[in-house]
């Protein structure tokens, strides 16, 4: 994956499986130093209390991995996740997990939890990729995998559980949002939209909207030091959307409830990432004046021009872009 990109799949991930099990990240395979990008096995405790997680969590119901590819994975890579799968399995389960057991029962202490339930069984290894790899579905011998959404897809039962999870293909639902955030293009445009638009307590905005608004904010202080590249502005574009919608939201909810307050409560959830990109590119901190003109212009000219300003123009451009009362 892209390292900006690989950062937020991998924190979206562990902040959404936490809650369910113990999750690892950039687990290191003994053969040729290879790393898997998520590895989760799931507790066994009362999950009443917890979210459902949507299809994310079905797909977490059994220990698995998790390699997530931002351009579909070419065949090498396919076949490089497959391998992590095996060495884990066979050099790190097996081996490590009998040594471990007979540890604790030497020390009389409670054994890991990834190894407390006795010999390991083989994880599912989940690939999730953002559209279709060439050849994939027919290289892997994939089937739809019943009883699932559309775009998750499952080679046929034998000693090596494979799935791929098409994530363009997985439809716009609340159940596989915390996926479609991994996508790219429009399905990763909708999937912020949807984000946006759930309540504040939603577990999904509470979890998933912190992880957006913080890789937006990281975007935003590498923007005055080197050029973007394209993945990341458009990671930046539709962060400032999320926020956008986050903020009228509460102000149109001020304004049906008759109280000024919704639009400050939308604000300062909303708006801080957006000041804090014109500041850095400014070099000095706002003004009042600058920072009503920015909610002003977020209102009317929305996140696409303001996203597009922040990005292409110098600091006096964009001081004089502020000042100017007609500027579009």
């Amino acid at each position: 994956m892209h390292f900006r990109f690989d950062r937020f799949v991998k924190a979206l991930l562990r902040k959404a499986l936490s809650v369910r099990g113990e999750v690892s990240t950039e687990v290191e395979v003994a053969v040729d130093a290879q790393r898997i990008d998520v590895l989760f096995y799931p507790r066994p405790l009362n999950t009443s209390h917890l979210p459902e997680l949507g299809l994310l969590g079905r797909m977490a119901a059994t220990p698995c991995l998790f390699e997530v590819f931002r351009d579909p994975p070419y065949t090498e890579q396919r076949r490089d996740a497959i391998r992590k799968l095996l060495s884990w399995h066979h050099l790190e389960l097996l081996r490590e997990g009998r040594h471990a057991r007979a540890s604790s029962r030497r020390r009389h202490e409670s054994p890991s939890p990834l190894v407390a339930t006795g010999a390991p069984a083989m994880p599912v290894l989940w690939i999730l990729s953002a559209g279709r790899p060439d050849g994939a579905v027919e290289g892997l011998v994939l089937q739809r995998l019943e009883g699932w959404p559309d775009g998750v897809y499952a080679s046929p039962q034998g000693e090596v559980p494979v799935r791929l999870v098409i994530l363009s293909e997985l439809p716009p639902t609340r159940e596989t949002l915390p996926l479609r955030l991994m996508a790219r293009g429009a399905t990763f445009a909708r999937a912020v939209q949807d984000l946006a638009d759930l309540p504040a307590d939603a577990w999904e905005r509470r979890l998933l909207a912190p992880i957006m608004l913080s890789l937006q904010a990281k975007i935003a202080n590498a923007q005055p030091i080197r050029p973007l590249s394209e993945e990341e502005k458009e990671l930046l574009v539709n962060g400032l959307k999320m926020i956008e919608a986050i903020e009228a939201k509460g102000w149109k909810r001020g304004i049906r409830q008759g109280r000024k307050e919704g639009r400050a409560a939308g604000v300062r959830e909303g708006l801080e990432p957006v000041l804090h990109q014109f500041a850095r590119r400014l070099g000095a901190p706002l003004t009042p004046e600058q920072t009503d003109t920015i909610l002003h212009r977020m209102t009317t000219l929305g996140p696409d021009r303001l996203g597009d300003v922040v990005l292409d123009l110098d600091a006096t451009a964009l001081a004089a872009w502020l000042a100017d009362t007609e500027a579009r």
